[in-house]
């Protein structure tokens, strides 16, 4: 029982009370070497995809169309500078694509109403994302995805004129139908 106790005081309680450094001084172990960050191996560090579709999908390219998932900005965005240096605006038809070149014009199309939109690209995603276009709320809000929050969507590239063109008839018909929501056309 005594040497118990005299084991549990030399070794257990100083490292209870974080006194390592004492009990290595008392039984003289600072000559032995210690594994060291150098020395520990350091596993391989895995990145698992969280996202609910395959990471990826928005590549697949069938009969000129991309296939992905399409989300909205949220309202901070507002004013903030954009990755071609535009200033953000909800009120505008614009996206964020992860590769595309900022500029291009494409139509997108809601794949569960089928409805249709064109819009800029003028942001980046994060080169991880799982969505394959971050529209603005005007934008998801012509494409009636704003209770989902995500929508499956087909995507094409279109003309510059075809799309600045379509974007400019699309912003009229709402300043018309309503101009409480837009005061003015804004210029893309």
């Amino acid at each position: 029982m005594k040497k118990i106790v005299a084991l549990f005081i030399l070794f257990l309680f100083p490292i209870l009370l974080g006194m390592d450094r004492v009990l290595g001084e008392i039984l003289h172990l600072n000559g032995i070497p210690t594994l060291t960050k150098k020395h520990k191996k350091h596993r391989k560090r895995r990145h698992y995809n969280h996202c609910p579709v395959r990471r990826g999908s928005d590549k697949k390219l069938i009969k000129g169309y991309y296939y992905g998932i399409a989300s909205f900005y949220h309202a901070m965005f507002n004013g903030r500078k954009t990755s071609n240096g535009e200033k953000f605006s909800s009120m505008k038809m614009t996206c964020a694509h992860r590769t595309l070149r900022l500029g291009t014009y494409v139509e997108i199309t809601n794949l569960s109403n089928h409805r249709k939109i064109y819009v800029k690209v003028n942001d980046r995603l994060p080169p991880h994302s799982c969505r394959m276009v971050d529209l603005t709320r005007l934008a998801a809000t012509q494409l009636k995805m704003i209770h989902q929050g995500l929508a499956h969507v087909k995507m094409r590239i279109v003309p510059k004129a075809v799309g600045y063109v379509k974007i400019r008839e699309e912003m009229a018909r709402l300043q018309k139908t309503s101009k409480k929501t837009l005061k003015k056309i804004p210029k893309n």
